[in-house]
């Protein structure tokens, strides 16, 4: 009687702890999300972390930490994460899918390749992988499989400018300007605030010799993003064109400031275009 008590207190005990140890992951996983969800990602990590201790085998927690991980721009670390939770559950689509966009920002085009084709092989109709793997393709400089992608991925779904615009790179890599054409003036319907499309858009005038659309374009692009030496470089080659040499010299200056790697395009030009503006105004002084 006395023994078959003593199991009953053991096992019981036994029970209290399983339960206590369960609760108390739970309740770190939801500090966790409750952290994440108000942005706190370092909080957030640390409440993770204490649930995968108790639980090396919280597929969640992994994820979950990774995402805080990749929001803080630690992408190694959250590759980290995602891949340990594919260790623990190989199908996770979430886990998969992250992982593939860390390798895409970090530049590992062909591990986000593998990564979205898995994710593809298991979903034909997800659009967003097969839109992603497109641009990697893109990036490895394989425009046939970047276009097949993003078509694919458009017409299952219209709404995301960024593929429309990917597309329209891709057609002009292939020398399709007026599809290329078409889709940037798509993507900035969709989001006028991309001042990459404005350039691109912008390159294609400047072939033309379109230099009236070309600078409105390039006004934007700068407008949006004044940061980009090329924006200045190509505005100021529109400038030059339309005889606005003092624009041009301008915006000449202020590229290279930007990127000296243009030095060996830009020195001799910008001595050029100083002294056309001095002879310039020595002939109007003269009159």
């Amino acid at each position: 009687m006395r023994k078959s008590f003593l199991m009953l207190i053991t096992l019981l005990l036994l029970l209290i702890s399983v339960n206590i140890y369960a609760q108390s992951e739970e309740n770190f996983i939801i500090s966790g999300n409750e952290k994440f969800d108000a942005e706190d990602y370092k909080g957030a990590i640390s409440d993770y972390t204490k649930a995968i201790e108790i639980n090396p085998n919280n597929t969640s927690a992994y994820v979950m930490r990774g995402n805080c991980y990749y929001n803080l721009g630690e992408y190694e670390n959250a590759v980290t994460d995602f891949s340990q939770a594919l260790e623990i559950n190989p199908s996770h689509l979430k886990a998969l899918f992250a992982r593939a966009n860390c390798y895409r920002i970090l530049k590992k085009f062909d591990n986000a390749i593998a990564d979205y084709t898995t994710i593809i092989d298991m979903d034909p109709e997800n659009y967003d992988a097969l839109g992603f793997r497109g641009i990697s393709y893109y990036s490895t400089q394989k425009y046939q499989e970047a276009l097949t992608d993003l078509i694919n991925s458009i017409n299952l779904n219209q709404d995301n400018f960024r593929f429309i615009w990917y597309r329209g790179k891709t057609y002009l890599k292939l020398g399709d300007t007026v599809k290329a054409l078409d889709d940037f003036n798509k993507s900035i319907e969709m989001n006028p605030k991309n001042a990459y499309a404005y350039f691109d858009r912008a390159g294609i005038h400047i072939d033309k010799a379109e230099w009236e659309k070309a600078l409105s374009d390039l006004n934007t692009a700068i407008s949006l993003n004044s940061k980009d030496a090329s924006y200045y470089y190509n505005r100021g080659y529109t400038y030059e064109n339309l005889g606005k040499l003092s624009e041009a010299l301008s915006d000449y200056e202020t590229a290279l400031n930007m990127n000296p790697n243009y030095e060996s395009r830009l020195k001799d030009k910008i001595e050029e275009l100083k002294r056309k503006l001095t002879e310039n105004k020595e002939d109007n002084t003269k009159n």
